[in-house]
């Protein structure tokens, strides 16, 4: 039983990694990766809220296949949608991001 929680961790907590991996490579391009890693764990600590929207906002494409009526909309929507919420929810993230590439130089 202890092994199934350390899975839903591990995975949860791959999934909050990932939300901030993609800013950070348009930023730090020749970045370690480890070191992207320990960033993205310390970028999703900081905006948890954030994370957790982003995450529900990539959950997004897959309810719209639960029913057909969100199916048609997924055709007119698709993944735009999602990708422009994304985006804006990740501004903020990305622009803490940069002003730390900045201070740096």
């Amino acid at each position: 039983v202890i092994g199934y929680y350390v899975m839903i961790i591990l995975i949860i907590l791959i999934a909050f990694i990932s939300v901030f991996t993609l800013p950070l490579m348009v930023v730090y391009p020749k970045t370690s990766f480890s070191l992207m890693l320990k960033f993205a764990f310390f970028l999703s600590g900081k905006y948890i809220f954030r994370t957790i929207l982003a995450i529900l906002i990539a959950l997004i494409p897959i309810a719209m296949f639960l029913t057909p009526i969100t199916m048609v909309l997924f055709f007119f929507v698709g993944l735009s949608a999602p990708t422009v919420l994304y985006a804006l929810l990740l501004k903020p993230v990305k622009q803490f991001i940069i002003s730390i590439a900045e201070e740096k130089e």
